[in-house]
């Protein structure tokens, strides 16, 4: 993730599973490891540009500002049909 313009911060899982919180600096990188919670938030309007890998597996959400759930194969695969 790279915050391009604005003002965001990341949540994300420390290293003993704890949410460690970070003011994004603009046109850094971030990297989010596989399974790693993490959650990005908008301190002002901003922009930021997320590049990933396929997803594979489940997606767990344990908040969404949308009231999504949880994300499966089969989801994935219905939404790609419409």
């Amino acid at each position: 993730m790279t915050l391009i313009s604005g003002k965001a911060k990341l949540l994300i899982d420390g290293l003993y599973g704890e949410i460690k919180e970070i003011q994004m600096q603009l046109r850094k990188g971030y990297t989010v490891q596989v399974g790693q919670r993490h959650r990005v938030a908008a301190v002002t309007d901003c922009e930021i540009l997320e590049a990933s890998t396929s997803e594979k597996g489940v997606t767990y959400r344990l908040e969404d500002d949308y009231s999504r759930g949880d994300e499966t194969e089969q989801i994935r695969k219905e939404r790609r049909k419409m």
